[in-house]
């Protein structure tokens, strides 16, 4: 699901990554690159350790949202491990 930000004034492409994803719109992503991908702990982690990887070359920023809700748990601790692989 790419679109605009235009409510900003911004040109940059969205997608949105999880478990749902359609392979088409996996495959896409890695045609062209979204400016902002949305996506869950567990979609983060998949990525990283696959052909998906290359998604995210460059990346200079990492925004989490709702941390709080998994900081203490083993979902937390998998999200940790797996944002040091962003390093």
């Amino acid at each position: 699901m790419r679109a605009p930000l235009r409510g900003v004034g911004a040109d940059l492409t969205v997608a949105v990554r999880t478990g749902d994803t359609p392979q088409r719109e996996r495959q896409a992503m890695l045609r062209k690159p979204p400016d902002i991908l949305i996506t869950t702990p567990e979609s983060l982690y998949l990525m990283l350790t696959s052909r998906a990887q290359d998604l995210f070359y460059g990346v200079r920023w990492c925004i989490i949202d709702e941390i709080h809700a998994v900081a203490s748990s083993k979902r937390g601790a998998h999200l940790a491990l797996t944002l040091e692989r962003l390093v």
